[in-house]
């Protein structure tokens, strides 16, 4: 509990500061808030009621907040207070500063995201035809009340609602995404319907965070659903810290799109990002019901046409544009799948397999090339050990499971409250005599195993009941 008061008092709070104007009653100091908000968090206790009986019976809570107990309330409303600056702009500020005090340089960067269960129950969420339903019943009910303001807002509360649920009734048809995508909660309508850790669907956010090789979290962010588009600003975050683009950047399949590689590529950073699982000597992306992916196809920029897993030709048969992406897109068909013997794995069309290439695939297939480097898969395999043990850290020790506050705002506060406590724990961890007491951790479990094996050997030899073997 002493270094963390030191790590906490060594944190500029100038932002949180700026905001009291210095009238009424004296507030308790950002920095007391920020420490009690940490220990609670690193102690799996991150809800405001809890935080405030942390306070009042914890010793370690007493010497982080050096004998104050401010109440839930006052712990709410530090937090509305400051909602803004603690997602962002005093989470860049803890990270400079750790950086450099720790002595971090530009190195290799590893990013990934997770699914985290929103507020909002599942059990109400609504379909486009409850939610449009709901919102001429309150539409109705603000004609017949227009000067009740209560009634006026829940009319136009209901037809955001209404709005969100005809969007997402539009998305996932072109998609092809199941019908349970299309709900929206009333009381969170940000949050998506999406498979969660469990297995089960809920309506949830996806909290990214970019990771240095060193361990600690540079960047975070929370999107709706779309990991890829969390990456830019995760990357501004980065170079906010560092003052360069990180040097190598470590991404799994998910990431692997024309769009963001196009994005990366103008920015000239080396980026490592497979197109699927490792399948011999390529990354191959396994495709619907166990079929043959598009990764199993082999383009020929030559002649321009595909050679499919059975070694036909799938040629070009129409050039058409794709609403959705924005992009030109080229289908590809073959006639020879009727007789072929790999029907069965590739497609069930009566008119034979067809593939798509959208404009711009060459940064895809660029990318497959690299990975297929043996450099560059030895550098891949670094990704794991850097980034997938944050999430751990987070959803079990700090106990990350679902999201307290409500709306993608609230729910980007809470994520990064639980960057800034996993950065300060990282920062007692990080000193340099850390790797001094884990050798002698290791010295001493050593000696301990030898002088085990040493007794075994003792007690096993046949003169083993000799009084003298028995007390050596």
């Amino acid at each position: 509990m002493v270094r963390l008061r030191e790590e906490v008092q060594a944190v500029d709070c100038s932002d949180l500061e700026a905001n009291y104007t210095g009238m009424g009653r004296a507030p308790y100091h950002p920095r007391l808030m920020i420490g009690l908000i940490v220990y609670g968090t690193l102690k799996r206790k991150s809800t405001l009621r809890e935080l405030e009986e942390l306070a009042v019976a914890d010793v370690g809570a007493w010497w982080i907040c050096a004998g104050e107990q401010p109440d839930h309330s006052t712990i709410g409303n530090f937090l509305v207070r400051h909602q803004q600056e603690i997602s962002r702009e005093f989470f860049l500020r803890l990270v400079h500063d750790l950086v450099g005090r720790k002595g971090i340089t530009n190195g290799v960067v590893a990013g990934d995201a997770t699914v985290v269960e929103a507020v909002a129950s599942r059990f109400s969420m609504l379909s486009q035809e409850a939610a449009e339903q709901a919102a001429a019943e309150a539409k109705q009910a603000a004609e017949q009340h227009p000067n009740e303001q209560e009634v006026v807002q829940a009319a136009q509360h209901a037809e955001e609602i209404a709005t969100v649920a005809r969007q997402r009734a539009t998305q996932p048809q072109r998609q092809g995404k199941k019908k349970s995508a299309w709900v929206v909660a009333p009381l969170e309508p940000q949050a998506v319907m999406q498979r969660c850790k469990d297995g089960r669907q809920r309506p949830s956010y996806k909290p990214s965070v970019l990771v240095h090789e060193c361990g600690l979290i540079v960047s975070q962010g929370v999107e709706t659903s779309c990991e890829s588009a969390a990456v830019p600003d995760l990357l501004t975050q980065y170079e906010a810290a560092l003052g360069a683009a990180p040097r190598t950047l470590l991404l799994d399949a998910g990431y692997h799109g024309i769009e963001l590689l196009a994005q990366l590529a103008a920015r000239e950073i080396d980026v490592l990002c497979p197109s699927g699982n490792p399948f011999g000597e390529r990354w191959k992306r396994q495709g619907k019901r166990g079929k043959f992916g598009k990764t199993d196809f082999v383009y020929d920029a030559a002649t321009d046409r595909y050679r499919c897993p059975a070694g036909h030709w799938l040629v070009p048969a129409g050039t058409y544009y794709e609403p959705r992406k924005g992009w030109a897109a080229r289908k590809y068909r073959t006639s020879q799948c009727g007789a072929c013997e790999l029907r069965a794995r590739c497609t069930q069309s009566q008119q034979g397999r067809a593939l798509e290439r959208y404009e711009g695939e060459e940064v895809k297939e660029a990318m497959e090339e690299v990975m297929a480097q043996p450099g560059a898969k030895r550098r891949y395999r670094r990704r794991k050990a850097i980034v997938e043990r944050i999430f751990a850290e987070l959803i079990r020790r700090q106990a990350l499971q679902r999201f307290r506050r409500r709306g993608r705002l609230g729910s980007a506060l809470e994520f990064s409250l639980h960057c800034i406590a996993f950065n300060l724990k990282w920062a007692l961890g990080a000193s340099p005599f850390r790797r001094v007491f884990a050798f002698a951790r290791y010295l001493r479990r050593r000696w301990c195993l030898r002088l085990m094996w040493a007794r075994s050997r003792i007690i096993s030899r046949p003169d083993a009941d000799s009084p003298r073997l028995l007390a050596a």
